[in-house]
C-alpha cells in the first residue's frame, strides 16, 4: 500500500452539506477520539473483569492553518464557534485516482469549539480551529471523475465497434473470393 501525502488534503466547512467551503492554507490536522464507552459488566460469578461496549465517541479535530483573516473558510469556522447549531465538515485526502476525481472523503457533523490565531515578528500568522465531532464519521472511497469514466466507456464502445467492423469485413471476405482479390490489390 502506498503512502498518501498530506499535501493536497482539503478540510471544508458549511452550514449546508452541499455548500462546503475549504478552510484556506491548511498546514496540518489531528483527529483524536474514536473511543467506545467501556461498561463494566462484571458480577459475583465473573472470574475476571467483563465488559460490554457502548457507543463510539468520534472525538475532535484540530486544524492548523496559515491564518488569513480574509479566508472564507475561517469566517465560517468563526460563525460555527458563535453558533449552537451543528455544521457539516469534510476531509478530502490527496489519493485521487485521476486529476479531477475525488480522493477519500470523510464527512461528519460538528461544531467549532474554539478558534485562535497568533503571530510573531519575522514570522507568518498561524491559526487553529478546534472542532467537536457529533455523531458518526462517514468515509467515501476515492472516485474517478465522471468525465474519465465517460471517456473510458466511450473508448470501450469504440473498441467494440472497431472489433465488430473487422469481424464483419473478415466474414464478408470469406464469403466472396472476389472481394479478397480486390482487397489484396488495394494493399
Amino acid at each position: 500500500m502506498a503512502a498518501v501525502l498530506f499535501q493536497g488534503t482539503i478540510i471544508s466547512i458549511g452550514k449546508l452539506v452541499d455548500t462546503l467551503t475549504p478552510i484556506g492554507c491548511l498546514v496540518g490536522y489531528d483527529r483524536t477520539g474514536g473511543d467506545k464507552t467501556e461498561i463494566d459488566s462484571s458480577c459475583s460469578e465473573s472470574v475476571a473483569k467483563e465488559f460490554v461496549f457502548g457507543m463510539i465517541d468520534s472525538g475532535s479535530l484540530t486544524c492548523d492553518v496559515n491564518y488569513d483573516p480574509s479566508d472564507s473558510g475561517w469566517a465560517i469556522a468563526e460563525e460555527s464557534e458563535a453558533s449552537t447549531e451543528l455544521y457539516f465538515f469534510s476531509i478530502e485526502f490527496s489519493d485521487k485516482p485521476d486529476e479531477t476525481g475525488t480522493g477519500t472523503i470523510k464527512t461528519f457533523e460538528g461544531s467549532v469549539t474554539s478558534t485562535s490565531d497568533s503571530g510573531a515578528l519575522d514570522d507568518k500568522l498561524s491559526g487553529t480551529i478546534n472542532i467537536r465531532i457529533s455523531g458518526a464519521i462517514t468515509t467515501v472511497p476515492p472516485t474517478p471523475t465522471p468525465i474519465a469514466l465517460l471517456t473510458a466507456h466511450r473508448k470501450s464502445i469504440a473498441d467494440k465497434k472497431i472489433a465488430v467492423a473487422k469481424a464483419a469485413k473478415k466474414a464478408a471476405l470469406a464469403k466472396n473470393p472476389l472481394m479478397i482479390k480486390k482487397a489484396s490489390s488495394e494493399n
